[in-house]
């Protein structure tokens, strides 16, 4: 018995066999359609399915037009809970959740939607959190998905204008899961 399919995977299968139907036929074309009908079916709130981050690349081509971490952030930053269950199951990553968590959405921008500041939430490349008296922002996480890195930054803005003249690395951290439960335990204590 087949597993029915998701709304997300029939988005991206229509998208896929109907790109370039009507227009002439490119590579960039058929790349950018992808890209976005990920997009939409991530930042629409369309379902996933448990098995969708391999069976979608796997009929759809997605070596070229798939970004995996900006699924994840901007399934996060728009709180796509089957897009996010169904992402770390494909990829083994476990939910990393800390404080006062502004939402990014790593090179993607997620239809209009403002990152707010969520009391507890999901971290996901580009996401900011306060982590040892600075602002922290997540980079990436390791292959094995045992922790991920973030690096608090010097920001230099221009004197009249709001753009960022530079941005050195203040600091690098490689935080696990286990370390956020312990930071949060000892502001907890020291409340």
């Amino acid at each position: 018995m087949s597993k029915r399919q998701s709304p997300a995977l029939k988005l991206m299968l229509m998208t896929y066999r109907e790109c370039c139907d009507e227009a002439p036929f490119s590579w960039d074309r058929m790349n950018t359609a992808m890209s976005r009908a990920m997009r939409i079916a991530i930042s629409g709130g369309f379902r996933f399915n448990e098995g969708d981050f391999r069976e979608i690349p796997t009929q759809c081509l997605g070596c070229y037009w798939r970004d995996l971490e900006g699924c994840y952030a901007t399934a996060v930053a728009d709180e796509n809970m089957s897009a996010i269950k169904a992402f770390e199951a494909e990829y083994g990553r476990v939910g990393f959740i800390a404080d006062n968590v502004t939402a990014g959405c790593g090179n993607w921008s997620h239809f209009g939607n403002t990152p707010s500041t969520r009391k507890r939430g999901r971290l996901a490349v580009g996401s900011e959190f306060p982590w040892k008296g600075e602002k922290a922002c997540v980079t990436s996480f390791a292959a094995d998905n045992s922790y991920f890195t973030a690096c608090s930054y010097d920001i230099t803005r221009h004197p009249t204008k709001y753009y960022v003249t530079s941005k050195k690395i203040l600091h690098r951290y490689k935080i696990t899961r286990e370390m956020i439960i312990a930071d949060r335990a000892e502001r907890k204590a020291g409340a």
